[in-house]
């Protein structure tokens, strides 16, 4: 059985439309692939990278993401378009100032 996914309200984030704030469990997921946090990643080493070009679901999920100001959109790539976090989005992934520096956002 699949496990139902949690919201994740972020206040202070783009307020313009309130149920854009609500990021769930596979919004974060792409967040933190998108910064390169992982259990495989040497903590020291998140933020080494900024950018994602998602695909399928995917492509909505950037979109949550960015209504709710934690991610930006960058150049068309093929059928869709990079996304880079904006420094909100580095912070609510957890990374720390020196990591936010190293993601450039």
């Amino acid at each position: 059985m699949a496990r139902p996914q949690r919201a994740l309200y972020i206040p202070g984030m783009n307020a313009g439309v309130f149920r854009a704030n609500w990021i769930n469990d596979t919004d974060l997921e792409n967040l933190r692939h998108m910064l390169g946090i992982g259990s495989h990643i040497k903590k020291r080493q998140w933020g080494y990278r900024n950018h994602f070009a998602p695909g399928g679901a995917d492509i909505q999920s950037m979109e949550r993401l960015e209504s709710a100001g934690l991610v930006r959109k960058g150049r068309a790539y093929e059928e869709t378009h990079y996304y880079h976090a904006t420094e909100a989005g580095c912070v609510a992934a957890g990374l720390k100032p020196y990591q936010v520096r190293k993601a450039g956002a």
